[in-house]
């Protein structure tokens, strides 16, 4: 099974790694993509250490994240600087989609 985790406001961290937490222990993919406000948690390190897991797919939207002033040196080279295009990936071959 693989998830998707599409992540548009900064107010859920937790539950972000929360949900991912429990769906790798549970052999889960996991697809997360951050844009819009939620490109502010890539600062935050519990946030950034998830694109260090083998079965944790990440990208964000570097669009928005620019537009917010999100320090794009400080995010990990395992997180994809993407668009869009990568949020329409992740939905298209997601078994099942949660929305934060």
């Amino acid at each position: 099974m693989k998830l998707g985790i599409l992540v548009t406001t900064d107010h859920h961290p937790d539950a972000m790694a929360g949900i991912t937490a429990a769906a790798t222990a549970r052999g889960y993919e996991v697809g997360i993509f951050v844009m819009d406000a939620g490109t502010l948690l890539l600062t935050r390190p519990e946030v950034r250490e998830l694109s260090e897991r083998q079965t944790i797919v990440m990208s964000f939207c570097e669009h928005s994240a620019q537009g917010l002033g999100v320090p794009l040196d400080a995010i990990p080279g395992a997180v994809v600087r993407g668009s869009q295009y990568d949020n329409a990936t992740m939905l298209h071959e997601a078994d099942k989609v949660i929305v934060l």
